[in-house]
């Protein structure tokens, strides 16, 4: 007997947008302009990655409730590949960053993780716009 094969709605390549995501590297000490260690820290990512996969709005993904009621997101990533996106992740949605010779980029990314679901059938990450990401600007 063949096997069928099964059209996976959930993963079709033509539905999947691009983005990008940098996952939090650790803590370095802040300097100010002067050189000097101001006493606090900063974080800092890896590289942003590129990956696909689908993008949504959040009232579509309410109806799934896939998070609990008291996170506040706009969007949401769903897909069957398992990211490293959590919540210390940060992710360029829409817009693309220059990626500059060493593998970083100065573009500020505009979204950020505030909650993540994976199971065995799909993956589901909650997004929120950054805020004071200039691209809120009018």
């Amino acid at each position: 007997m063949a096997k069928t094969k099964y059209l996976n709605l959930r993963n079709l390549p033509f539905l999947e947008q691009d983005f990008w995501y940098a996952t939090m590297k650790g803590y370095e000490p802040e300097v100010d302009s002067e050189g000097n260690l101001t006493g606090d820290d900063v974080i800092t990512y890896n590289p942003p990655v590129h990956a696909k996969a689908r993008i949504g709005f959040t009232q579509y993904y309410d109806a799934d409730t896939a998070f609990t009621k008291g996170v506040v997101h706009n969007r949401a990533i769903s897909s069957v590949t398992k990211f490293p996106i959590d919540e210390y992740t940060v992710l360029w949605i829409d817009v693309e960053p220059v990626i500059n010779q060493d593998g970083t980029t100065d573009t500020e990314p505009d979204y950020h993780c505030v909650a993540y679901r994976n199971d065995i059938h799909r993956n589901v990450w909650a997004i929120r716009k950054r805020e004071g990401y200039e691209g809120n600007k009018g």
